[in-house]
């Protein structure tokens, strides 16, 4: 199988995103930006889809653009029924077939690796094959109730924000269950490398996010989008950013909005930044010093 020089498993941990000492993000450098057009300012946040201790509390920044919004436009509605979706349809319960779609070597590879990150055999033989890549995206122990996007949304609800949601739970399964077989193999090779080496893309991912570094994040984010097959490139990112931005422009249009997705959606020439410039918007990030001329 031809080997890309970067997995784009790792594409995986962008859109989705205990192995590292416990620390704290910094509070003056969150992924944090405002958004300006004819007076009117909300503010757009990007995210790791992470529960790892770097990156779990949210910032008095955040928490303050929160509180002072009108609207709240996460990705998905995380409702208890949408989360009850996202789990019927990572499994399928007639038959999962995943023996018999897998090479004999990576199944017995997939077998061996399941089974030393502590995950049940049951839960090997009903994962659908398409969910497989992201049952092994991060590592054992992350705790739903602690991913940033989940506690930006209770934020959200505590402080009374309307919620509109810029995707439907099938639009994203439909990105997902769209990949072809062979990429999805490739995808399932690539987690397995990544969980045997303890996660070094995972790693590499959180300690950018956590340091704040929007350069080292922006190379990580076009270099792994690259080396992706392009329709699953398209499908995971341009399209979504255009109809995420699409969805968000009549609440950016009003003010007081808090956009809350996943950091890869923000950056390249077709990121949702620079889309809204195109629009007209002044973008400017919160909590950063000025560059030095």
């Amino acid at each position: 199988m031809h080997r890309s020089r970067r997995p784009p498993f790792a594409l995986i941990l962008l859109s989705l995103l205990y192995l590292l000492p416990r620390a704290e993000l910094p509070g003056t450098d969150p992924f944090l930006w405002e958004a300006e057009k004819d007076g009117r300012i909300s503010h757009l946040m990007g995210t790791v889809h992470s529960s790892h201790p770097l990156v779990r509390e949210l910032p008095p920044s955040v928490l303050n653009a929160v509180a002072n919004a009108d609207v709240f436009l996460p990705e998905l509605e995380l409702s208890p029924q949408n989360i009850g979706a996202m789990l019927a349809a990572a499994f399928d319960w007639e038959d999962s077939r995943l023996r018999e779609r897998l090479p004999d070597d990576l199944y017995r590879r997939l077998r061996r690796t399941t089974q030393k990150l502590g995950l049940p055999d049951l839960v090997l033989e009903k994962v659908s094959f398409e969910m497989l890549p992201f049952l092994l995206g991060h590592p054992p122990g992350e705790d739903f109730t602690e991913v940033m996007d989940v506690k930006l949304y209770q934020t959200a609800r505590e402080n009374g924000l309307r919620i509109v949601a810029l995707e439907t739970l099938e639009e994203q399964l439909a990105v997902f269950r769209g990949v072809d077989e062979s990429t999805t193999l490739q995808l399932i090779e690539d987690a397995l490398d990544e969980a045997e080496n303890h996660y070094p893309s995972y790693r590499k991912l959180i300690e950018h996010y956590a340091a704040g570094d929007a350069d080292a994040m922006h190379r990580l984010v076009l270099e792994l989008k690259k080396d992706a097959p392009e329709a699953f490139r398209e499908a995971l990112f341009t399209e979504r950013n255009l109809t995420m931005t699409k969805r968000a422009l009549p609440h950016l249009e009003a003010g007081g909005a808090f956009v809350a997705v996943g950091l890869g959606h923000y950056f390249g020439d077709k990121g949702i930044l620079a889309l809204l410039e195109e629009r007209g918007y002044t973008i400017e990030r919160v909590g950063t010093e000025p560059a030095t001329p």
